[in-house]
């Protein structure tokens, strides 16, 4: 019967709780996540917006804060420095057009 006293078609599962970290009960994977210290360096003053510079609406605040948030959570993420990615690589997916 369901909370309004007709019978259940469908059974009602119990909640079942599930980590997405866990790949098996012995081993617990790690969110790769990929930080390299030039992102800081992100500066830009301003910006054209319909031919008018105007403030530029980013800075290093979020990077700031998201890298404060990964290290503090060492047992979830695993921070890592991206390797240089050759030109021809760059070349081969993006056009110049």
């Amino acid at each position: 019967m369901n909370k309004l006293g007709f019978p259940s078609l469908y059974p009602i599962p119990k909640t079942v709780k599930i980590n997405p970290m866990k790949t098996n009960k012995k081993e617990k994977q790690k969110i790769p996540v990929f930080f390299h210290t030039k992102q800081m360096e992100f500066h830009p003053k301003y910006e054209w917006a319909l031919g008018n510079r105007i403030k530029h609406p980013e800075s290093t605040k979020r990077a700031e804060s998201i890298f404060r948030a990964v290290k503090a959570e060492k047992e979830l993420f695993d921070l890592r420095t991206p390797e240089r990615i050759p030109l021809s690589n760059i070349r081969d997916c993006h056009s110049y057009e």
